[in-house]
Formats: structure tokens, C-alpha cells, sequence
């Protein structure tokens, strides 16, 4: 056996782990060893991409792992370089769905891909939800874009099936996008803010109000919109006063979300 198929073979084996890696630092109370710890994975997960360039597992945990990087470390405070993770991540989801049953998803026209999602079945969520994510994020950090924005119905189009085979999937995550999106703008601006705050209580009711960046958002985005200052600080406390172990898989974006919230607070009347 050559040398390239032995690492691609010992590649394979090892990908639980790479996967267990990924979870432990999701769980990390320490922003700053989770950092440099995500980092690492990332690039040691990019090296075996190098040899096994295919292999979809790793293709969908690189996705999750840039999208996530970005979401929690760099998202607030630089744009720029949050959308060139979000890039990347939006870059392996699409390699791995191209090399799958799903790869007509992606480059489909907007009204061949809405014929195609209905297709799709919940066993299909958890190998969608994160291209997903990380293309609409990348979208909503591109929106001084045109050729971006424009991508934006076919997002809409493959989360929106998603939304409706598991709702629930990752703490609401369907419903957490569409409220984001939603309350991204005034409603004098193309807006839907009501829409926006169905999704948020119902992504708040699927993780049984765990999952504390929902709050953030619902307070960053809704409250701002629509300027109600009273909800903002009601949320923002909510994520502030939550106890540090509230959801253990989750404790890293808990903790960064709930110092975003306190510095948040801080400046909270620049926004009303």
C-alpha cells in the first residue's frame, strides 16, 4: 500500500476524534484556551484535508468548526475578517455537498432548488444545516455586496425546508436564522421584525431557553430595530444573570455571549 493511502487511511480513522476535539472545545469555559485551541484544530483539520481532500465528514466538521470560529471569536469586532472564515466555511460545505447526493443544491436556479429542497427528508438536516448557516452568514456579512444579496432566495429557500423538517435542530438554529434575518433592518427597510420575534420565542422554547446567544440576538437585532430599550436590557440582563453551566455543550458561545452582553450594557444608550 502506498504511502498516500496509509495517511488517508489513518486520516479516516482518526476523524471521531477530530470530532470529539471539536465538541470539548465547545464545551471550554475559557474563551482565550478555546481560541488558540480552535484555531490549531482548524489548521490540523485543513492538513488532513490536504491528503483525504474528499473526504465529506471532515469537509462538513471544517464548515461547522470556520463558521463557529467566526461566530464566536471574531463576528463583533471584525467584520472583515469574520467574513473571510465565513467564506471558507461557506467553501467546504459546498465541497462537501457537491460530493454527495446534494450537489445540485448548489449552483440550482432559484426555482429548480425550490423544486429539489421538497425532496429532502430530516434525515437530511444535519449534512445541510451547517453550508447552510455558514452561506447565509457569509451573505449577512457581505450585504455591501450586490452579487451576495443575491444569493440570499436560494438560502432562504434551503433553510426554510430545513426549518420545516426539524425546527429544533441545534437549538433552533433554523428559527435563529430567520429571526436574524428578519430583524436585520428597519421594517421602513424591507424589515419583518414581528416575523423576526415569532422566531425568537420559539428558538428561545426549543432550547428551553439554554441557549444564550438567541437572547443576544433577540436584543442586538429586534430590540435595536425596533427600538425598544426595555426588552434590550431585559434580555441582555436574562443572558448576563444565567448561570455559567446553564448548557454544558454550549458553554463556550455562552460564555462569549454573555460578555458581549455586559459590554453591550455598557453602551447600550448608542443605540437608543
Amino acid at each position: 500500500m502506498q504511502a498516500g493511502c496509509l495517511q488517508r487511511v489513518a486520516i479516516r480513522l482518526s476523524v471521531p476524534v477530530m470530532y470529539d476535539a471539536f465538541d470539548s472545545i465547545a464545551e471550554e469555559w475559557d474563551p482565550s484556551l478555546a481560541e488558540s485551541a480552535s484555531a490549531a484544530n482548524l489548521k490540523l483539520l485543513e492538513a488532513a484535508l490536504k491528503t483525504d481532500p474528499n473526504n465529506r465528514k471532515l469537509l462538513l466538521l471544517a464548515c461547522r468548526g470556520f463558521a463557529g470560529y467566526a461566530l464566536s471569536f471574531v463576528a463583533e469586532d471584525q467584520p472583515e475578517r469574520a467574513r473571510e472564515f465565513l467564506e471558507r466555511a461557506r467553501d467546504y460545505g459546498f465541497r462537501a455537498l457537491k460530493d454527495s447526493r446534494f450537489r445540485d443544491l448548489v449552483d440550482a436556479e432559484l426555482e429548480t432548488l425550490k423544486l429539489k429542497v421538497r425532496r429532502l427528508e430530516k434525515k437530511d438536516v444535519a449534512a445541510l444545516f451547517w453550508p447552510t448557516f455558514a452561506w447565509g452568514y457569509w451573505i449577512n456579512h457581505s450585504r455591501d455586496k450586490p452579487a451576495a444579496l443575491a444569493q440570499l432566495p436560494r438560502v432562504e429557500a434551503l433553510m426554510g425546508r430545513l426549518l420545516e423538517l426539524d425546527e429544533s435542530f441545534f437549538y433552533g438554529g433554523p428559527h435563529l436564522f430567520f429571526a436574524a434575518l428578519y430583524s436585520s433592518r428597519a421594517k421602513t427597510l424591507g424589515g419583518q421584525p414581528e416575523r423576526a420575534k415569532e422566531h425568537f420565542e420559539k428558538a428561545i422554547k426549543l432550547a428551553d431557553g439554554k441557549f444564550l446567544l438567541v437572547y443576544y440576538f433577540y436584543a442586538r437585532h429586534y430590540a435595536v430595530v425596533t427600538q425598544n430599550k426595555t426588552l434590550c436590557e431585559e434580555l441582555l440582563n436574562k443572558v448576563v444573570d444565567s448561570p455559567s453551566n446553564v448548557l454544558p455543550e454550549q458553554r463556550l458561545l455562552n460564555q462569549v455571549t454573555r460578555k458581549r452582553a455586559e459590554e453591550f450594557l455598557i453602551d447600550i444608550d448608542d443605540y437608543f
